[in-house]
């Protein structure tokens, strides 16, 4: 073990002569720190090591290295060229992580310290190194397939290598409700991402079109509207299109998010989630679905309480989510509410569970509140009121 210590020591010579050349050291100051090393190369080396030495180590040589920098900004050496000090301290903290995890490959939490500081340092290599490691040793963990597929999304820009690892992720993990769900996730924002470069880029679906149009107030004036400069920082962010994201969400059921309705079936239908698991993953699908303000979430909602309602038919919380799926997403201000109040109250008398009626009038009661803001329209207030009074009644 002596040797190896020794070994290990001896890659830091040229390190340590920089810096004291450099003046950012003094020799006092690297002894210490080469005690400090030394004796953690025991420990690491040692019988008795466990994952937290290896992080202990690598945090203080983080120390040291931010004391360089900090150092290099106050007496600013002369430059010679890239010199040994400029990235050992980086390397070398890569280095006792990579010696941890191969020492400790079962412990997560120590595959993690070095996955956020690969990442904070920017060694994209070592990132998908470490992902595919992760991969390998530890499929049966749904966080681990799901910190991969966002790194592809997010980092790298490659929706289709992000799916590819969620489904292979749900090849070995079927019974994770999480895994569904972050994969559901997923594919809702890369639509909403879709969405969002098609409005920088001006690119209207019909129905924005219209709205577009009743706004305009001056259509001869013969001009035409540049983009604003600060969008070009947007769209370096938003992902880029496939063919799959063509047309419009009218014409396009992708850009209204049935790919992500499709995961959710094949959840449904899956043979590892029992009926409970299902039930409780339909209901935070539904809360999942509220989030995404530029989707269609009534068409999203309706799909996953249709087929709540199939299961659970006689269940008033069900029934009543079906009820009140008019106006789940409108405003007691928007233009369209009274229609949708309406149709939602009809549907309410078509109902035969007299359980549903204290939760149904319990949701009616929340607009006739004195501190409702903004206040209900004083019409719509008086028919909420008469139908009160004429539940309470019967």
């Amino acid at each position: 073990m002596a040797d190896k210590v020794r070994y290990y020591l001896e890659q830091a010579v040229p390190e340590l002569e920089d810096l004291e050349k450099k003046n950012l050291f003094t020799k006092n100051e690297l002894s210490i720190i080469m005690r400090r090393r030394t004796d953690f190369e025991y420990r690491i080396n040692g019988r008795q090591a466990k994952p937290r030495d290896f992080v202990k180590y690598a945090e203080y040589e983080m120390n040291v290295e931010k004391l360089r920098k900090k150092r290099v900004q106050r007496i600013k050496p002369k430059k010679t060229g890239k010199s040994p000090s400029e990235y050992a301290g980086p390397r070398r903290i890569l280095f006792i992580f990579d010696r941890g995890t191969k020492k400790f490959a079962g412990d997560l939490s120590l595959w993690m310290h070095y996955l956020d500081y690969a990442k904070a340092t920017k060694s994209i290599n070592v990132v998908s190194k470490i992902l595919t490691n992760l991969l390998q040793l530890h499929p049966t963990k749904p966080e681990v397939w799901i910190m991969a597929a966002k790194y592809e999304a997010d980092e790298n820009a490659s929706m289709r290598a992000a799916r590819a690892i969620m489904q292979r992720g749900l090849r070995f993990n079927q019974e994770s409700v999480v895994l569904w769900l972050e994969y559901i996730k997923l594919e809702l924002l890369y639509v909403s991402k879709i969405l969002d470069r098609r409005r920088l880029l001006g690119i209207q679906s019909k129905h924005e079109a219209e709205q577009a149009a009743a706004k305009d107030t001056d259509p001869n004036d013969g001009s035409i509207k540049l983009p604003d400069l600060d969008i070009k920082d947007d769209l370096k962010s938003l992902p880029d299109a496939d063919m799959s994201m063509l047309g419009s969400p009218e014409s396009n059921p992708a850009l209204r998010g049935d790919i992500a309705l499709a995961i959710y079936d094949s959840a449904m239908t899956s043979t590892r989630l029992n009926s409970k698991q299902k039930h409780e993953m339909s209901l935070k699908v539904l809360q999942l679905f509220d989030k995404f303000t530029d989707l269609d979430r009534f068409h999203l909602c309706q799909h996953v309480i249709s087929h709540l309602m199939t299961q659970h038919d006689n269940d008033p919380e069900i029934v009543l989510l079906d009820i009140l799926l008019p106006i789940r997403h409108v405003a007691h201000t928007d233009q369209s509410f009274p229609d949708r109040l309406k149709l939602t109250i009809t549907k309410y008398k078509k109902a035969t569970n007299d359980k549903i009626k204290p939760l149904f009038q319990a949701h009616i009661d929340k607009y006739l509140e004195e501190d409702l803001t903004p206040p209900l329209d004083p019409n719509l207030k008086l028919v909420l009121q008469k139908f009160a009074s004429k539940r309470a009644s019967m």
